[in-house]
């Protein structure tokens, strides 16, 4: 999360990547690094599923928050790091507001979590 201050007026801005896709990243770097005898002992199936679960217990109410108060804005991470990009710059234009503020609609279809 990255937070851009704009005088009084503080944004926030969520890369969201779906969680099935974090966690097939993490199982190909794991394997990956088997293969090449570097293996870490964080990057197992079973530690990635329970960051994601302190991750939607500890943050998840967080960002339902800054979704209230208008200050947040959801990028989608799992395109081409270009296009992440262009959407971050647009950000930080002065004057610019919001990209997407996080809905439920774009919750379920970016498969973050059904809470937020």
């Amino acid at each position: 999360m990255v937070v851009v201050n704009r005088g009084f007026d503080v944004n926030h801005i969520y890369l969201s990547v779906p969680e099935n896709k974090s966690l097939n990243q993490t199982q190909v770097r794991f394997e990956n690094d088997q293969q090449a005898g570097q293996s870490r002992i964080d990057d197992t199936d079973l530690l990635m599923r329970a960051r994601l679960m302190r991750f939607r217990r500890n943050t998840i109410p967080m960002l339902k928050e800054l979704q209230k108060e208008h200050r947040l804005n959801l990028i989608r991470a799992d395109r081409p790091i270009n296009e992440i990009h262009n959407e971050i710059k647009k950000l930080l234009i002065p004057g610019t507001r919001h990209i997407e503020s996080i809905s439920q609609q774009t919750v379920g279809r970016l498969g973050i979590s059904k809470e937020l």
